[in-house]
């Protein structure tokens, strides 16, 4: 049997057109894949920041001399650099010779959650009881 006309010699508008649809939903489904891993990485960065801002905070207030912690709260925003966020530190006294610290870290990303951490700081003995 013999065809009518001429030989195929190459893509027909159809088959292009189909070829187009497939990559199209290829490259929407890779775009996708990429967003989602863009966004946990920037969320991942950011927890790492609220954390070294968190250790800063309790370094800072761990080594500070009993005496210099006046009781009160304090708040600081920061907006600009690579970690915008707002950092709360309140004291109170909890006991003769005691007192709480709450640091609260803030981050102004709506993905990242807030992150608080307590802890209380004693005041030194003045005597040695082993010395009696």
């Amino acid at each position: 049997m013999k065809l009518c006309g001429r030989a195929r010699a190459g893509l027909t508008l159809v088959e292009l057109l189909v070829a187009m649809v497939l990559l199209a939903v290829m490259l929407t489904s890779v775009a996708a894949l990429t967003f989602e891993a863009a966004r946990t990485s920037i969320v991942g960065a950011a927890e790492q920041y609220r954390q070294a801002t968190m250790l800063a905070m309790v370094n800072r207030y761990t080594t500070a001399p009993y005496s210099s912690l006046a009781a009160g709260t304090t708040c600081q925003t920061t907006s600009a650099g690579v970690f915008p966020h707002t950092l709360c530190v309140s004291i109170s006294t909890s006991g003769l010779y005691s007192k709480q610290v709450r640091v609260i870290v803030t981050p102004s990303q709506p993905d990242v959650r807030p992150d608080t951490t307590v802890f209380t700081r004693a005041k030194a003995p003045t005597v040695n009881p082993l010395n009696m």
